[in-house]
């Protein structure tokens, strides 16, 4: 069953005279399953995010530091890793506050059908509320998983290589 949110939206009333004033209203947003349109939509944010972090030097370094294989046992060792990931991730910092939180807001937007200019409006509070929300009507990976029995029923179902094969013989 769909989730409802209620969140508080800022609205200015009499703009420009000298009765204006801000007023909070109260409103519901329905929180429902994915259509096909916004799993699309989250696919290309997604796509833009891991561009992002390929071509982004700081944020290689960052996720390389993290990923570093280091001895437990030598203290030394593991204080020089965690300064490394400490620099790796001021040296990243820009990226990680500026693009990707807004990348972020794109992708709860997308999934929760709420104006990315309202959730920029929100407390964290009311953000985690919605983003909760998405995650219990959206098991993503319920979703994965029946993509991929999908594609894979494609593939047993048809030949692409055996058609394509005798769509070249064809053609000779």
């Amino acid at each position: 069953m769909p989730k409802k949110i209620l969140l508080p939206i800022e609205k200015v009333v009499n703009e420009n005279t000298e009765n204006e004033k801000i007023v909070v209203e109260d409103e519901t947003f329905v929180i429902k399953k994915a259509k096909f349109i916004q799993l699309t939509k989250l696919m290309s944010t997604v796509t833009d995010i891991v561009k992002e972090v390929k071509t982004n030097e700081d944020l290689n370094g960052l996720f390389s530091a993290f990923s570093q294989e280091v001895d437990r046992e030598d203290e030394e060792a593991v204080r020089k890793a965690e300064m490394d990931i400490i620099s790796k991730g001021v040296e990243a910092f820009p990226t990680l506050a500026i693009k990707l939180p807004e990348q972020a807001l794109e992708i709860l937007s997308t999934l929760s059908r709420i104006d990315k200019e309202v959730l920029e409006e929100q407390e964290l509070e009311n953000i985690l509320e919605v983003y909760d929300a998405v995650l219990e009507e959206n098991n993503i990976q319920e979703i994965i998983e029946r993509a991929k029995k999908s594609l894979a029923l494609t593939t047993s179902k048809f030949n692409f290589k055996g058609l394509a094969e005798k769509a070249a013989a064809g053609q000779a």
